[in-house]
């Protein structure tokens, strides 16, 4: 939590992803085949698709294992939003 650090269990949390940057910064000049689609958890989010925001709840412990992958991706660097709902 923001008090103190400390894990919260069964907390709603939410990932979404921010714009790609190439590795001079910028958000232009490159092509992304994946069309800015990252996956996490087996489904693909992102503009270019049905949902751009993941979902999720930390368990009994407070802690969430989100695995995310980018595989087309072009070496950017995704920036990502996690917040507590």
């Amino acid at each position: 939590n923001a008090l103190n650090n400390a894990p919260v269990p069964y907390t709603a949390f939410t990932i979404t992803k921010d714009m790609g940057k190439n590795r001079q910064g910028q958000t232009t000049g490159f092509d992304d085949p994946t069309r800015g689609a990252i996956e996490m958890n087996g489904t693909l989010y992102g503009t270019s698709q049905p949902s751009l925001v993941y979902a999720g709840t930390t368990d009994a412990q407070g802690f969430a294992t989100v695995e995310i992958k980018q595989s087309q991706g072009v070496g950017l660097s995704t920036p990502l939003n996690i917040v507590p709902v």
